[in-house]
């Protein structure tokens, strides 16, 4: 039973979009909400089977400071506002570190067979694909179809504002960055593993860089052009392929420079506008962490920035740092445990990583941790980074036993 269910939900999250654009036509209930919460009975079905067979959980080290992060969050809302703006229940079953804590654990726990990953495998070089052609749709036809209603700030932004989300209008609003640019990880890497001629690559890298252009965000071309970084860490001979990889990048930057000015803008003007916006939106941020922070730096301000932040900045409501942004929140404590967490993983994902050859998901949470440096998403709730891991519990398995290979 165990199995099935495990298969199922680890199917079903490859197919996200499309379950999340059917659940918002028949609730308000976001959709990772309803899959975390499913993901919390997975853990519960899985601790039954395990005490029927008399088997331990596997628990790994980096799982404890998450579980400690969950404990604090839920005594410390009580305190710090978090109860009184979603309530008791929604305070309980919608613990953010719980249940990502709880998803890692099925995914520690569970063998995915080499059937699995292929089919899986195949969907995620479809998705690449199918969101190339949505969000070609969105820059021709409108930058708004297939969007949430929600997600559109302002129908008037200019070209360089609007967020093209491509096929995730109704998943998250960030998962362009959160789970394209990982499913790009999962799908390069395994290529690359299996040693896949450039031939091959080459059209699931021209659709994830258009659509990671279409959406027009700074912090997820950086993460676009990181995870481009494992052609070179894939290559025998590594300086030879850094310069290729520096060749690509100015041609695709030449390449993007050209649309834009047949587009008829102005590139330069748009540097200018956009490193401006950067260096006061950074320095802004440190303002106002240095400010509150200083109010209570052991257990933070609470869960989430108020406007007291107009006070100081007026065009200012958040510390666009998400480091300094969780600091604020959670304080020192709160710090402790979410910090040793990214760190603890970011080493085991790194260390299984030299052993597998299987970079997929080392980089896939390399650009979580970059985006951070730039905006503000604590949780590695994203259907792309789940599945980068899953992959990762393969091949670092495949590895092991050296049984249940799967090519492209």
């Amino acid at each position: 039973m165990k199995e099935f269910c495990v298969n199922s939900y680890f199917y079903a999250l490859a197919f996200s979009p499309i379950l999340a654009f059917l659940l918002s036509a028949v609730s308000s209930v976001g959709y990772y909400n309803i899959i975390g919460f499913i993901g919390q009975i997975l853990l519960v079905i899985l601790v039954f089977e395990k005490v029927i067979s008399s088997n331990l959980i596997k628990v790994p080290l980096y799982i404890y400071p998450l579980i400690m992060m969950g404990g604090y969050s839920l005594v410390w809302g009580f305190y710090n506002g978090m109860v009184q703006e979603r309530g008791l229940v929604m305070h309980f079953f919608n613990n953010q570190s719980l249940k990502i804590a709880m998803l890692l654990l099925v995914i520690e726990n569970h063998r995915f067979d080499a059937k699995y990953i292929k089919i899986v495998f195949f969907l995620l070089k479809l998705t690449l694909l199918i969101a190339a052609v949505f969000t070609i749709i969105q820059l021709i036809y409108t930058p708004y179809f297939a969007t949430n209603i929600d997600y559109i700030r302002n129908v008037n932004n200019g070209f360089y504002e609007i967020r093209r989300r491509s096929i995730f209008g109704f998943t998250h609003k960030l998962d362009v960055g959160m789970s394209l640019v990982p499913i790009f990880s999962i799908v390069l890497s395994a290529l690359l593993y299996f040693k896949t001629k450039i031939t091959a690559i080459l059209p699931y890298f021209l659709c994830a860089s258009i659509v990671c252009f279409g959406f027009n965000s700074r912090w997820v071309l950086l993460n676009f052009a990181v995870v481009t970084l494992l052609i070179v860490m894939y290559s025998k001979n590594k300086m030879v392929s850094l310069q290729k990889y520096i060749l690509v990048l100015i041609v695709l930057t030449v390449s993007y420079v050209f649309l834009i000015s047949l587009s008829g803008e102005d590139f330069g003007l748009l540097v200018q506008n956009r490193l401006n916006d950067s260096d006061n939106g950074r320095l802004d941020s440190i303002r106002l962490f240095w400010y509150f922070f200083s109010q209570n730096p052991v257990f933070g301000r609470g869960f989430h920035i108020t406007d007291e932040h107009s006070f100081l900045l007026s065009s200012i409501h958040q510390i666009h740092i998400g480091y300094l942004a969780f600091l604020d929140n959670w304080g020192f404590v709160g710090g402790l445990f979410q910090f040793s967490f990214w760190g603890l993983f970011v080493m085991k994902l790194y260390q299984e990583a030299k052993i597998s050859n299987y970079w997929g998901a080392f980089m896939a949470f390399l650009t979580f941790l970059i985006a951070n440096l730039t905006l503000v998403d604590y949780w590695i709730f994203h259907y792309g980074l789940i599945l980068s891991f899953v992959f990762h519990r393969y091949f670092v398995v495949l590895s092991r036993d050296g049984v249940g290979a799967v090519n492209n």
